[in-house]
């Protein structure tokens, strides 16, 4: 059986995550970062009123959108797309402007080229965008 005195006292402290390799620390880190932006799937209100949306929404959707302008290996219309939408992401838009969001994210959710993690996110948020849209109505 193991023992706390058995341990050396620097191994206490040390991260768990020495024996990952970098790829998988920025892929777990990256993981947890998404799952903390997406608004809880029970929660109302995160678009408030009829083109308002609350804060953490508004950064989560930029980040991301960042996040996918980000990768080479996605076609570069879809990354330029990405890019130009995640500096107009703001509290008040105008509806239009929020399907084109929701429609940006399901290209990115069907294209065979985007990561697979990047693709659920991309089709959990169109979702989430189109829910809310169809309760302001």
């Amino acid at each position: 059986m193991l023992k706390w005195s058995m341990i050396p006292f620097g191994m206490l402290f040390a991260p768990l995550s020495i024996a990952l390799t970098v790829s998988e620390r920025r892929s777990c880190l990256r993981s947890l970062l998404r799952q903390l932006r997406r608004p809880e799937s029970g929660s109302t209100g995160a678009m408030q009123g009829e083109n308002t949306m609350d804060m953490q929404v508004v950064v989560s959707l930029s980040s991301l959108l960042t996040d996918f302008a980000a990768p080479a290996e996605y076609p570069r219309t879809l990354r330029d797309q990405a890019q130009y939408w995640a500096s107009r992401i703001q509290p008040e838009m105008h509806r239009e402007d929020l399907q084109t969001v929701g429609w940006l994210l399901r290209e990115f959710a069907g294209h065979r080229k985007v990561f697979k993690k990047d693709r659920d996110d991309a089709r959990w948020w169109a979702e989430y965008i189109s829910r809310e849209l169809a309760s302001m109505s």
